[in-house]
């Protein structure tokens, strides 16, 4: 293992590898909306689940039943929950509709938004609050951290190797 860690290539390797992935897992958890796991949890006694499709396009199921596609305008750490269908209007319409409400009622607007991360979506429906969360997006978390420890471990035990050789 001494040899191999050694090796000026490797060394490099494991920290170009260790920055790169470093770079890649930041992105990935400080994203606003995590696309393609669903985020899953109980409203009004139901089981929810929405999966942010990318392009603005939000499904929302309840009980495993597919309730539609609906467009999404995004806020930053928020979104405005679901628009119109996405079979009723195109992306651009829906998307120039929320810049007019926007406009019009900013208040209105910023009571319509719900507060998401690339972990959780966390809704106030009246005196309730909703929380749905992703599975995928927290064993993401937890596994590329894992990933980078061992990268970094290895790239820290390759250059003191390369020390001590020197």
């Amino acid at each position: 293992m001494k040899k191999f860690l050694g090796k000026k290539a490797v060394m490099w390797s494991f920290l170009g590898a260790a920055v790169a992935f470093l770079v890649l897992y930041v992105c990935l958890l400080v994203r606003p909306v995590t696309t393609l796991t669903p985020y899953k949890g109980e409203y009004m006694g139901e089981k929810a689940s929405y999966t942010f499709v990318g392009g603005n396009k939000l499904k929302f199921e309840i009980n495993g039943q597919e309730e539609g596609e609906y467009w999404v305008a995004y806020d930053l750490y928020s979104f405005c929950a679901p628009g119109a269908e996405t079979n009723e209007m195109t992306r651009k319409e829906f998307l120039e509709e929320i810049d007019k409400y926007k406009e019009t009622y900013p208040q209105m607007y910023e009571k319509m938004l719900t507060d998401v991360n690339a972990f959780r979506i966390k809704a106030t429906m009246g005196t309730d609050t909703v929380t749905l969360t992703n599975a995928g997006a927290i064993v993401f978390a937890v596994v590329g951290g894992l990933v980078e420890a061992g990268l970094v471990t290895f790239a820290v035990l390759s250059f003191l190797t390369r020390k001590k050789k020197a």
